[in-house]
């Protein structure tokens, strides 16, 4: 099982042997139907979010990117902002 999500998309997605599939169609559903968000993976995630957006200020092509997202698209529109999020959006 996967999941993931960027800028404009969420997806989750199973793969089984044929025999096993009914199964994980089932938990496949169960996932989508009733996610959880137990506070400890929250700050598990946060913590690995700040630790990411802190090193992607040493490296060039990161900030460059930054830089071009929020010239192309503006400061009000969504693509304007990284996808890793900020110190402060990520710090909430």
């Amino acid at each position: 099982m996967n999941s993931g999500s960027g800028t404009d998309t969420t997806g989750i997605s199973t793969r089984s042997l044929s025999r096993n599939f009914p199964d994980a169609l089932e938990l496949l559903a169960d996932v989508a139907l009733h996610p959880t968000f137990p506070q400890s993976e929250i700050e598990r995630v946060r913590s690995e979010r700040l630790t990411a957006v802190v090193q992607e200020k040493d490296d060039p092509f990161s900030l460059a990117m930054r830089v071009l997202d929020a010239a192309l698209y503006g400061p009000h529109h969504t693509y304007g902002y990284p996808d890793s999020g900020t110190t402060e959006s990520t710090s909430l």
